[in-house]
């Protein structure tokens, strides 16, 4: 029952950041000022729907390991592969936001975001955020990929 209560209350806090990610890539323009980029209209659209894609997929490793803790297998081989699933799809998510990086140092604005300094803080501040959780996602990978070893070795001695 105690495994129930902490999977609800990860799925919950994984809502939460489902809303504040659709909420940050498809609905806030942030604040606007005079357009003097050379990118096609398009371009921030679709630079925000493929920024938005490695978050996304990365929730959906999320949602897999709470549903795997609902079911009483926490320490799992599937659970370390979804964490390192995040891991390297936060990965990609950095690569994007360096992306962004060089095309607004090329003049081409990849977010609606005015002045540019404000951009390319923003685009800095999204790059240290993801990989501090590309950090700790690994690190748990790698802790609970040890703590299942041990529990099949603990296994076997029985």
């Amino acid at each position: 029952m105690e495994h129930r209560k902490i999977a609800n209350l990860l799925r919950l806090a994984g809502g939460v950041a489902l809303l504040g990610l659709l909420y940050a890539f498809f609905i806030w323009r942030g604040p606007a000022g005079s357009e003097s980029s050379a990118a096609p209209a398009w371009l921030p659209t679709l630079y925000k729907s493929l920024a938005a894609l490695p978050y996304l997929a990365a929730l959906f490793f999320y949602f897999r390991i709470c549903k795997s803790i609902a079911r009483s297998r926490s320490f799992s081989r599937e659970n370390v592969r979804s964490l390192g699933c995040i891991a390297r799809l936060l990965w990609a998510a950095v690569a994007l936001w360096a992306l962004g990086l060089l095309l607004l140092a090329f003049g081409v604005a990849p977010i609606l975001t005015q002045p540019a300094p404000l951009a390319c803080t923003l685009l800095v501040l999204a790059a240290a955020a993801t990989i501090a959780v590309s950090l700790v996602a690994w690190s748990l990978e790698r802790l609970l990929a040890h703590a299942v070893r041990l529990q099949e070795e603990n296994e076997l001695t029985i």
